[in-house]
């Protein structure tokens, strides 16, 4: 189908550009193009820090106090800059141990001012005490879904319990998008389903093996949007339709 697509496509704007309004030339005439000037607020990196080379972001954060926790899957390492670009300290390190991390992507700060970090391919999220230069691992909790690669952003609910999101398949292929709610010993207090549209609605495909999921996706097909907000609520969407349900926890 898409390599129709592209066949066509050259056909349809050729159609589009005979069928448009001339001037008097023949030429069509040239529409007002809205111009867009930007400026750059902060620059984070250079080419010969040895702290602030980046190989594969995945994730950033702020505190109370304006810093910047920038997460990179390829170092596997967190690092820290104040309010103005320059490096203050690194958290974690590669590894499986307490404290170390594997694919950490998403982060975010509890009621008490600690950071979160979904350790992705140590299956667990990671909870850090921020001091001024440094910070102190406090736990580990271990994801209650095998979705590893399944970068979500890390919410808590309104009790101030972690919520852990994941996927789920029925037997007919339609993909679920689980919302586990841990407790402090990390047991689910609560899970919230959230069942997807049926699979003729979706312009995607889902192959799956063991715990490896991969999408499919086709060219601006429609898609299953989830979005997860602050104090546990959550929203859900089909791209394809004006309508969007929105849930209060």
């Amino acid at each position: 189908m898409s390599s129709a697509l592209v066949r066509i496509s050259p056909v349809l704007l050729a159609l589009a550009v005979a069928c448009g309004p001339a001037g008097d030339s023949g030429n069509r005439p040239d529409a007002a193009v809205p111009r867009w000037q930007g400026t750059v607020d902060l620059a984070i990196g250079s080419l010969d820090g040895s702290h602030d080379q980046f190989g594969e972001p995945s994730g950033v954060a702020v505190d109370r106090e304006g810093r910047i926790y920038l997460a990179d899957q390829q170092y596997n390492s967190i690092r820290v800059f104040d309010s103005t670009g320059h490096y203050l300290f690194g958290i974690g390190r590669p590894g499986r141990g307490p404290g170390e991390l594997s694919g950490p992507c998403c982060m975010a700060f509890d009621a008490a001012g600690d950071l979160w970090v979904r350790d992705a391919m140590n299956s667990r999220y990671n909870r850090y005490r921020i001091q001024d230069t440094t910070a102190r691992f406090l736990e580990q909790r271990i994801m209650s879904q095998a979705n590893r690669r399944y970068f979500v952003p890390v919410t808590f609910d309104r009790d101030g319990r972690l919520i852990d999101v994941g996927l789920a398949q029925s037997a007919a292929g339609v993909t679920s998008v689980l919302r586990f709610h841990k407790d402090s010993t990390g047991q689910p207090a609560l899970v919230d389903t959230i069942v997807g549209p049926p699979l003729d609605s979706l312009g995607q495909h889902l192959m799956s093996s063991g715990q490896m999921m991969v999408f499919l996706e086709q060219p601006y097909g429609a898609r299953h949007l989830v979005g997860h907000a602050p104090g546990g609520g959550w929203a859900s969407a089909v791209s394809s339709r004006y309508q969007v349900r929105w849930v209060v926890d």
